[in-house]
This record gives C-alpha cells, structure tokens and sequence, in this order.
C-alpha cells in the first residue's frame, strides 16, 4: 500500500508538472540539429507592422519596424504613427541595448519582458535538443537560457505556427504566426500568461 501510494504521488507530480504544448504527443529524438526562424531573416528587407502593445493599464498603438543589421543582429523600433519614438531596441545574440525608451515603459520588469519577447521572436537558429510528433504539428524543443522554447511546425505547410517560451512546467509566452506569405508572417500575436500583456502584429510592408 505505501509503494502504490508513493507511486500515485510521483505518477501525479510528473503530469501536474507536464506542458499541455506537448500533452498527448508522441516524444523521440530529434531528427535534425537545428531549427531555424527565417521569419525576420531577410538582411534587404525592412519588417513593419502596424501594432498594438499593451501592458498592464499601458495601451500603445502604431509602427513596429525591424531590421536585421547582421549575423544575430536585429533592431527594432516602435514609434507611434506620427513619428515619434517609444523604444529603439538592438539585440546582438544575446545582449540587449536600449538605445531609447519612453519613460513610463523604462521599468526593469517591461525591459526584461520586452528582451525575452525580442529574443524568443528573432532568434534564428536554434539547437534542438528534442521533438515531439502528432497528428497535425511538429514541435522541437530548443533549451534557451532558463527558458524552453517549444517551435510548432504545421505538418501540411511545414510552415512554423508558434513559439511557446516555459519554465520547467509553466508555459510563458506564446507567439503565434499566421497569413505566411512569401516567408513573411502577415500577422503575429505575442501574449503573457504570468501577468497582462500582449502585442498585436499586422504586416504593412510591401508585398513581394
């Protein structure tokens, strides 16, 4: 009685403890090394997007642009539609400058959640250190700083539909793509589950 006891514990720790990203999935060893995010990739091409970010009782609205300047080198600006600045951000591998914030955003916690937002979204190649399989997706498991970044990829398109950033056994982030066009992600959704933030994404660049 006290081994099945010890045995129910350990059985319902381990599925309090799993993800519902990969529930249900059959897991294995990778089948490639990398997965890449070309996403934002294009050295030539200027990415903007009409956005709307909101966090906590903060609302903004209006242009996003980012621009890959080289190798793990992008930079990103939000300024509102008339031209004037929110933040001007670089990020170069895994450093993060702020060239410009707006004073009521320049607080340790957005800082730190606009650079794990910037990272996990940019970020192009990425070690896979396991794979889980279902029906419709793909999802490759890339371990990034205290983070694991879960990359589905949909089976029919093998285009890639989501990034969801977690801890050990709480789900983060979640990014989401959609309307992929020409490798452009036309619409791109960034929410929080830990505390109320989100960012909307919706492509205004030139089409290809």
């Amino acid at each position: 009685m006290r081994f099945l006891l010890i045995s129910i514990f350990f059985i319902l720790l381990l599925t309090s403890c799993s993800l519902s990203t990969t529930k249900g999935l059959l897991e294995h060893a990778p089948n490639k090394e990398y997965i890449i995010n070309n996403y934002f990739s294009n050295l030539e091409k200027d990415y903007i997007y009409k956005t709307k970010l909101q966090i906590l009782k903060y609302h903004f609205g209006g242009i996003l642009i980012i621009k890959k300047i080289g190798k793990d080198h992008h930079r990103v600006v939000f300024t509102t539609e008339f031209g004037n600045k929110l933040f001007d951000l670089e990020l170069i591998d895994n450093n993060f400058e702020v060239n410009f914030i707006l004073d009521k955003l320049n607080k340790k916690f957005i800082l730190k959640m606009l650079q794990h937002d910037f990272q996990t979204l940019l970020h192009q190649n990425n070690t896979i250190n396991n794979q889980f399989s279902g029906k419709e997706e793909d999802i490759f498991q890339s371990n990034r700083d205290k983070y694991q970044n879960y990359y589905v990829f949909l089976k029919r398109s093998n285009d890639l539909n989501k990034i969801i950033s977690a801890s050990k056994n709480k789900e983060k982030l979640t990014i989401t793509f959609s309307g992929i066009e020409r490798g452009v992600a036309r619409s791109i959704s960034l929410s929080h589950k830990k505390f109320n933030a989100a960012m909307e994404l919706d492509y205004i660049g030139k089409k290809d």
